[in-house]
């Protein structure tokens, strides 16, 4: 059994209907307690919106996402989209008529160029439609009948 001092460091208690929470969000208090984060404010003053342990859980994933360690810091995600986008150049194919890079063209990509597949390899008979990584895993992949006996 939890005590009562432990219990209120993990959940607290809505002071409109008694539920326990983690913290209490305004999800709640609209759906529930038909009221709003400030009238709820209003009315309890002194009350607790967030248990002590859901606090610290907060820092502490702060803290793990300060510095270097967060995505974004010094061009983090912005700098992985960007070697993607590298890596796309180095190893795609370029699509002819927009001169986008791709692992493969796909109709769905040629449709809004207005051409079909087999009008594109007439207007660019020279052009490839997928990079050798794709077409080697085509080209291993098993064919649904393979292996029925």
């Amino acid at each position: 059994m939890i005590s009562y001092e432990r219990r209120n460091q993990i959940k607290i208690q809505c002071l409109e209907c008694g539920q326990y929470f983690a913290q209490i969000s305004h999800l709640h208090l609209e759906k529930c307690c038909n009221l709003t984060p400030k009238q709820y404010k209003e009315k309890y003053p002194d009350a607790v919106i967030v248990s002590e342990e859901t606090r610290r859980k907060i820092s502490e994933n702060h803290l793990d996402m300060s510095g270097e360690n967060n995505p974004n810091y010094k061009g983090g995600i912005v700098k992985q989209r960007r070697e993607q986008r590298y890596n796309r150049r180095q190893n795609g194919i370029s699509c002819l008529e927009c001169n986008n890079y791709y692992e493969s063209l796909v109709p769905a990509h040629l449709k809004s160029h207005w051409l079909s597949i087999i009008e594109y390899i007439e207007k660019y008979p020279d052009a490839k439609l997928m990079t050798d990584e794709v077409y080697l895993w085509f080209a291993r992949k098993p064919t649904s009948f393979e292996g029925v006996g």
